[in-house]
């Protein structure tokens, strides 16, 4: 080239002498135009920047000698052909070369010439045109550039306000550059803008290496000096000028078309590529260019780094605003997606999530832009979903589908006011339909990324439910681009940030348009990126937790949450016949449908169980990938609850009622994190007040909202805290999952408003509004998944915590109402027998090393328990499930104790609730327990389980002698092993031990021994109970085997068995008078019993009183034969009535209350089914006259009675032989006075007292449920069925504990008591006492009730009952009753459906051992309730005396009954009076105890 220039210098010297002396011809002008573009195609050089320009004629080159001596005659000579150019545009010739210019740059066809030669000039004119033409330009833009500089100096304003006239500067510019303003050489935007972008399309086109690729460089530089200009002049660009701006990059970037993606330059483009890729990186953003610069980056995105794209993204949205409210707007977002959302741009896709869920923010609430709004997005991520692995873009993709469910659920057609559920609206087309379809394709389709083996998406799995991922147009995305990573100086692949070649605006320029601190940010800056940089995309943060990371957990926790959302968002209204009912009801059918998806991917891949009839398993079933998202789930679906109106709630917090379930599995509470439950309340479900106790995940001490945006990565709150182990690696398939205290991996709704719209049953078929029907909730599938689950399940965790939380959810009977899911409850049933029964529950799971079946099986028993008061749900099944369970109980008694305690305790409400089974298979259980009774650690349970089946006449009348040997025999060895402790080996925690066992339980196993012997005893029909006398004595003298001397609980067994086994009468006469002290009375010391002979003032009669340990007996005679004569002034029922003894009050159906009529009515009501033994007969009638007060005026039942009772009464039995005890007389004196009135004093029975309060609704406070004068009718029947009614005025028979029984009624007028030959019970009911006007706090009541042990609470409070509500010392058991459903019904509701089953609880003082059959708690019928409660209290009761008697298990010191005293009192006067040698009790003869029958 160099060697050129002289020549095309003397070219230039000729042609301008030439133009100079006159116009040229015509033919000669094109040529010369030619020419002179070629010399500037040749000689054309860098140009500055059109800012940079220097005050000196030359307008566009720096001064002379800054480019070397080559370069400045290059300049020059570029210069001299411009100025010969410019004339040529502003003469004669303007005209001709305008038109010869737009010829050359855009020709007709440029594939015409086949000549390399004419097709290399073709292309070098084009240069210089475009040469030219920048120029041209430029001459304009150095003009306003200066002008508007020098405008810059001046004041723009005059003092009078009035713009200056900016003529003078004109002619400075005139001066210093010597051009007009008005002159044709300054050519403007208008006269060009319809031709560059056509000309850079041409010659891009036109592939002819570096020269046609000079013509398109030219065009971007004029681009470039638009942009520049505007940027110097702090001004937008014009429309035209963004037209050309944006046509010519918009043609310019195709020359990225067809190159690799990896290659870093192109050998064949390389300055183009380069001077492209910056100058479209240079663009700010926000320029105003016509296409927009999203338009352009768009068209080249597949060659655009992420990051930048992502800045593209962020900028749309933020700036463009695509709202309804701009053209075009949906089309804008759907070319976004259809170019953007790929798998190979992860920024980009997460700013495109992010974005659309903030715009779905702003049109949320109108359906007719929202609903296609999440369309475009949801077709979008259908083929994406399956293959993102950005936690961020997961969670926003998520919270817009949710929202998506939600927010339309208000917009479901209705006709009239009812809800009308469209077809269309869950067809597979539907948008609802397709949003579930999503989310469960992800919780089934994506692999978790903790589980062990996992494969890549896609790779092993079925992805039909996922649309194939399609790009526009041909693939060009490399696999080893699919997980691309950013830093701050990765460049694109093809695309270079820092490209050289071409004179661009600094990066650091303001936008046009815009000031500095509006900049965007760049790749580079790091303080306005998009996104945080967070690393490899394809390496997940070790930092974020499991339930950040998988998709699957992700989906699982979106269809919980949107199922809360539905189901319980305002507005609740407690009315049924609200009409918010109607409103609702689409949102309840949503949740129906969410529900049933739930199910889907909860229940096991194989299920082989059998459905009941009309039952089906929801079609295309897929169960969830990630193991912890089945957990979430289960987690969710146990919570589930509904009140008494059948409405749905989730209950957050059952840690505390789950933890002795979990503890069998080894995931209680250890320890050190057991929650302090002192002072609330005990039994199951905690108050909601102890959802504080529970671990929440939190980040900085502050809660997040887990749907709310954020800039930065956020971890939710609804998500586990992460823990080292499990950031760390991944978990093996036997590591646990769960745990106490659970956490939780979402939001639980108030549990305080049940759903309004969402129910689960509805006694009504055909309510007035015609939905309810449709929107119960499928408990039924429910079920079946549970069954599916309890048969089929192979994960331990999901089994484990099935088996752990389904008793609790199962006491909740309302949620299991439905007609369709009582068939599956007793499908239920069926399945978890037959595992028992084949040892095959858990079969198929991995079950951990240091479990044992036998750990599975006691928690299914406790399931199975709660079943029972399903048993109306059995229908035709009924007979054969209940002697399944019978059978299922039996079954486990010969296991390990923590199977046999369920087992026995489920026995016990079998007895009440089952019991033709029971009576069935009694034998069989009795053989059982037989061989069970080794086992120390079920001892108490063992016992009482015979003890309430020994109150059931029913249960035992056909049984055989045998078997009555074997309740006999089970005693006596208990009592064998009492009085050998060294044979003893139980585990229990604290207070005196004996041989490893408490104390206070060893002699309440003692107790419980003795009174199963005199319970069944007393069972058996009194003609038949000598034949077992022999066997009772055997088992007792082999308990004393070793022993120097017989043990006083023996003693007062023979002489409690001498009483009754040749009579029934009662254990002492109400007519017992002290002996007269003279002559006409005398007492005898006979072995253990005080005889006394009494003359009475009737000539002829005594009276003979034998007071003995286990009663007394009086017998008023006539010595010799007595006429009918001598017979006229006797009182004969006097007399018979002090014979024997009298018989106690018996109880009447009369639940109305009581009144003064009571006394002369009670005894016409038929009598209640009770179970004390001597209350079977039917009570006569009573003359009009007849008072209640006295007991001893009622007659009793009908008296049994052998000629050998008198005789054995009167007998030394069961002492020695007369000769080594012969009786004693006695000195009648004032000391045998006193210690007969002491000895009259002791009860001939234990005595108990049992205190019964009645919580009303929103009743907390100890003062407010005492005073409750009234309860429930469901309270009210309790009381009637608990015990008999006795009035209190002037009671001297029955024992009133305390009660005042004078005449001013203190403690009210009637009390319920029960009683039978062993015990006498009552009851201090606080809804019977008065309340007194000066005692607000309620003191006459609780120097009663806050005196006794054990306590009845019929809580219809609403809230679990609090231990220590009642303040007092004397706080050892407490009762708990409560419906087993909560709700809004009045808890005065007297419907036989809400009161048709109630939930038992057992509450224990701190630091009390465990006793009694409730266990955790128990489901009752009301038709069982009281007789089970009765039984229960009792022996709580017997408890709690013993527990007391020992100083709470810290004293040793043998319980002493009364029984036992009254004979230590007898023991005591043989010492005092020394009437006998030798020691009581010894047994130096055979026949000192034994078998009396064959004397008497």
């Amino acid at each position: 080239m160099v060697s050129y220039i002289p020549q095309a210098s003397a070219y230039v010297t000729f042609l301008s002498t030439l133009l100079a002396n006159g116009p040229l011809p015509s033919r000669h002008v094109r040529p010369t135009i030619r020419s002179l573009l070629l010399l500037l195609a040749e000689f054309s050089s860098d140009l500055p920047k059109v800012t940079e320009i220097q005050q000196h004629r030359r307008q566009s080159h720096p001064p002379p000698g800054t480019m070397g001596q080559v370069g400045d005659q290059m300049s020059t000579l570029e210069d001299r052909t411009w100025a010969l150019f410019s004339s040529a545009l502003s003469g004669s010739y303007a005209a001709t070369t305008a038109q010869e210019i737009k010829r050359i740059l855009l020709p007709n066809d440029l594939t015409s010439s086949s000549d390399d030669v004419a097709s290399h000039l073709m292309t070098r004119y084009a240069h210089g045109a475009a040469r030219v033409v920048r120029l041209a330009l430029r001459q304009g833009v150095a003009h306003r550039i200066s002008l508007h500089r020098l405008e810059a100096l001046e004041e723009p304003y005059s003092p009078t306000g009035v713009p200056v006239h900016s003529q003078q500067n004109e002619k400075v510019l005139q001066v210093l550059y010597g051009v007009g303003a008005d002159e044709g050489s300054f050519w403007d935007v208008p006269r060009v803008r319809d031709i560059l972008g056509s000309t850079v399309r041409t010659w891009l086109g036109a592939q002819r290496g570096n020269s046609s690729d000079a013509v398109v460089l030219e065009c971007l530089g004029i681009a470039s000096d638009m942009v520049d200009e505007a940027t110097g002049t702090f001004r937008s660009l014009t429309q035209d000028e963004a037209r050309v701006v944006g046509e010519v990059l918009m043609e310019a970037v195709r020359c990225f078309s067809g190159l690799p993606l990896q290659s870093q330059h192109s050998a064949d483009r390389h300055n183009l590529v380069s001077a492209v890729s910056q100058f479209l990186f240079s663009i700010p953003l926000n320029s105003p260019l016509s296409p927009t610069t999203t338009d352009i980056f768009l068209s080249v995105a597949d060659y655009v780094p992420d990051e930048k794209l992502a800045e593209v993204v962020e900028y749309t949205f933020k700036d463009t605003l695509p709202f309804p409210s701009t053209p075009r707007w949906l089309p804008i977002i759907m070319d976004l997606l259809a170019k953007l959302n790929r798998p190979a741009m992860p920024l980009c896709r997460r700013a495109l999530a992010r974005c659309i869920r903030k715009l779905y923010d702003s049109v949320r609430d109108l359906s007719e832009y929202r609903d296609p709004l999440v369309r475009i997005a949801l077709q979008a991520w259908e083929r994406s979903m399956g293959a993102e692995d950005d936690h961020e873009t997961v969670r926003d993709i998520l919270a817009v589908l949710e929202d998506g469910i939600v927010d339309g659920a208000a917009d479901l057609p209705f006709t009239q006011g009812i809800y009308v559920r469209p077809p269309q609206a869950f067809s597979a087309t539907g948008l609802d339909q397709r949003i579930q379809a999503l989310l469960v394709a992800v919780a089934n389709g994506c692999e978790c990324v903790e589980e062990p083996n996992s494969v890549p998406f896609g790779s092993t799995l079925d992805q039909s439910s996922f649309a194939p991922v399609s790009l526009h147009g041909p693939s060009l995305v490399d696999p080893d681009r699919m997980r691309s990573s950013y830093n701050s100086s990765i460049e694109s692949p093809v695309i270079s940030h820092h490209p050289s070649g071409l004179s661009t605006p600094s990066k650091s320029t303001a936008p046009v348009g815009s000031s500095s601190s509006d900049n965007l940010a760049t790749p580079d800056d790091h303080n306005h990126s998009l996104l945080p940089r967070i690393g490899p995309v394809d390496s997940p943060d070790p930092f974020l937790d499991h339930e950040t990371r998988c998709k699957s957990m992700n989906a699982v926790i979106t269809l919980i949450r949107t199922f809360s959302r539905l189901a319980f968002s305002p507005p609740h209204s407690l009315d049924s016949d609200s009409p918010f009912k109607a409103a609702r009801a689409p949102a309840s059918s949503k949740c129906i449908t969410v529900f049933e998806n739930l199910l889907s991917l909860l229940g096991p891949t194989t299920a082989t169980t059998d459905l009941p009839d009309g039952e089906e398993r929801p079609l295309g079933h897929k169960q969830a990938r990630c193991r912890r998202a089945r957990l979430a789930i289960l987690q969710w679906t146990v919570r589930l609850r509904a009140d008494r109106d059948h409405r749905l709630y989730v209950l957050d917090n059952v840690d505390m009622a789950v933890d002795p379930f979990a503890a069998l599995v080894k995931r209680g509470f250890a320890s050190s994190e057991k929650p302090d439950v002192s002072g609330q309340a005990l039994g199951h479900e905690v108050e909601r007040e102890s959802r504080r106790q529970r671990p929440t995940a939190q980040r900085g001490g502050t809660e997040v909202d887990p749907r709310e945006p954020s800039e930065t990565p956020s971890r939710s709150k609804s998500r586990f805290p992460s823990s080292p182990r499990e950031s760390s690696s991944p978990r093996s398939p036997l590591d646990p999952l769960w745990g106490l205290p659970d956490v939780l991996p979402f939001e639980v709704p108030d549990d305080s408003r049940p759903s309004e719209g969402m129910t689960t049953y509805s006694a009504d078929l055909t309510e007035h509004d015609g939905i309810t029907q449709s929107l119960w909730l499928s408990v039924s599938m429910y079920v079946c998944i549970l069954t599916d689950i309890l048969h089929d399940e192979t994960d331990w965790e999901i089994l484990s915590y099935t088996l752990c939380h389904l008793p609790l959810q199962l006491s909740n009977k309302h949620l299991f109402c439905g007609p369709r899911t009582r068939k599956t409850v007793g499908n239920l049933v069926s399945v978890l027998c037959s595992a028992i029964f084949n040892d095959r529950l858990g079969s198929k799971a991995q079950i951990p090393a240091d479990l044992k079946s036998t750990d599975i099986h006691g928690l299914a028993y406790q399931t199975l328990t709660i079943l029972i008061g399903y048993r109306d749900s059995f229908d035709s099944r009924e007979r054969i499930l209940s002697e399944s369970l019978v059978q299922a109980f039996c079954q486990g008694l010969n296991r390990y104790h923590t199977v046999a305690k369920p087992c026995l305790q489920a026995l016990s409400i079998c007895s009440y609730e089952l019991q033709s089974p029971m009576a069935k298979f009694l034998p069989q259980i009795l053989n059982q327990l037989v061989q069970v009774i080794s086992n120390p650690a079920i001892s108490r349970q063992i016992l009482e389980l015979l003890a309430i089946i020994g109150t059931i006449p029913i249960l035992y009348s056909n049984l055989r002698e045998a078997e009555f040997h074997l309740i006999f025999t089970a005693a006596g060895r208990y009592i064998q092993r009492h009085n050998q402790p060294a044979q003893i080996s139980m585990s229990t925690s604290g207070g005196a031990q004996v041989g490893g066992e408490s104390f206070a339980l060893s002699q309440h196993v003692l107790v419980l021994a003795y009174y199963v012997i005199y319970i069944w005893f007393l069972g058996i029909k009194r003609p038949e109970r000598p034949r077992y006398i022999r066997s009772i004595a055997r088992h007792l003298l082999i308990a004393n085997d070793g022993n120097a001397i017989m043990t006083e609980m023996t003693e007062v067994c023979f002489d409690w068995l001498a009483r009754y086994t040749y009579s029934n009468g009662s254990p002492r006469s109400s007519s017992v008078t002290q002996p007269s002290s003279d002559q006409s009375s005398k007492t005898w010391l006979m072995g253990n019993s005080l005889l006394t002979v009494e003359n009475l003032p009737r000539p002829g009669w005594i009276s003979i009183t034998s007071r003995r340990p286990s009663g007394i007996v009086h017998v008023t005679s006539r010595i010799d034969d007595v006429t009918a004569e001598r017979l006229d002034g006797i009182d004969l029922r006097e007399l018979i009535s002090n014979t024997i003894g009298d018989t106690p009050i018996r109880p009447t159906n009369d639940l109305a209350p009581p009144g003064p009529e009571f006394a002369s009515e009670a005894l016409e009501q038929s009598p209640l089914d009770f179970s004390f033994p001597l209350a079977a007969a039917p009570v006569p009638s009573l003359p009009e006259n007849a008072q209640l007060a006295q007991a001893s005026m009622i007659p009793q039942d009908d008296l049994e009675m052998d000629p050998g009772f008198l005789p054995l009464q009167l007998s030394q039995y069961p002492t020695s032989s007369a000769s080594s005890f012969p009786p004693s007389l006695l000195a009648n004196d004032e000391d045998l006075a006193r210690t007969i009135r002491v000895l009259d004093l002791v009860p001939v029975v234990d005595l108990h007292k049992v205190g019964i309060m009645y919580a009303a609704p929103g009743q907390t406070r100890e003062a407010d449920i005492l005073g409750n004068q009234h309860g429930s009718p469901a309270y009210t029947r309790f009381l009637h069925g608990l015990g008999r009614l006795v009035q209190l005025k002037n009671q001297r028979d029955v024992y009133t504990a305390g009660l005042d029984t004078s005449d001013s009624g203190l403690d009210g007028e009637f009390a319920y008591a029960c009683w039978d030959g062993i015990a006498q019970v009552v009851y201090h009911a606080a809804t019977m006492m008065p309340n007194v006007p000066h005692d607000p706090e309620r003191m006459f009541k609780k120097r009663h009730i806050g005196n006794d042990w054990v306590r009845i609470v019929w809580n219809d409070s609403g809230t679990a009952y609090r231990f220590d509500t009642l303040s007092t010392a004397f706080q050892l058991v407490n009762i708990v009753i409560e419906p087993h459903s909560a709700g809004t019904i009045a808890a005065y509701s007297n419907s036989s459906h809400e009161n048709e089953f109630f939930k038992l609880m057992l509450q224990r003082a701190p630091g009390m051992p465990e006793f009694g059959p409730v266990g955790e708690f128990k489901l009752l019928s009301s038709r069982n309730l009281a007789a089970y409660v009765r039984q229960v209290s009792l022996l709580a009761s017997l408890f709690a005396q013993v527990y007391h008697w020992t100083e709470r298990d810290t004293h040793r010191e043998e319980y002493v009954t009364n029984w036992r005293r009254r004979l230590q009192m007898i023991k005591k006067l043989r010492r005092a009076t020394k009437a006998l040698e030798g020691r009581s009790g010894e047994m130096d003869e055979e026949t000192s105890f034994g078998d009396f029958t064959p004397f008497y």
